[in-house]
């Protein structure tokens, strides 16, 4: 059980960063539980849905670099840790590392996420 889970999670964590990187709404959407809520440093709580429509009308570009996952199949729970360049519609350019911290259902869908990185670069040319 612990390694399907394993797979459950790295089939969602890789997928995950491909729609995000391309900011392709509908495929990332696919991966969340419709009452889904993702958990921002910037955004605040919000809906999946309206957190991803409104990252994505801030967003010009993203490119990710994976790093890392961990999980807890116990709890249902996973890390995705990554690099994430991000410019912005504002032509500004930011870099962090993130960690997404995730809970999937027994499904397979994402049912809370929760976005970890310091936002002393991103604030700034967020609030621009």
């Amino acid at each position: 059980m612990k390694e399907q889970f394993q797979r459950q999670f790295a089939v969602v964590a890789s997928a995950y960063l491909e729609y995000l990187e391309k900011a392709d709404l509908s495929g990332l959407l696919s991966l969340f539980a419709p009452e889904a809520e993702v958990l921002s440093p910037l955004y605040g709580r919000q809906s999946a849905t309206d957190f991803y429509q409104k990252l994505f009308a801030d967003t010009n570009q993203s490119v990710l670099t994976p790093k890392d996952t961990l999980v807890n199949a116990d709890a249902g729970t996973g890390c995705i840790f990554f690099t994430y360049s991000w410019t912005l519609a504002n032509g500004e350019v930011v870099g962090f590392d993130v960690i997404d911290y995730v809970k999937l259902d027994k499904a397979g869908q994402i049912t809370f996420l929760q976005i970890v990185y310091d936002t002393v670069q991103s604030r700034p040319a967020w609030e621009k």
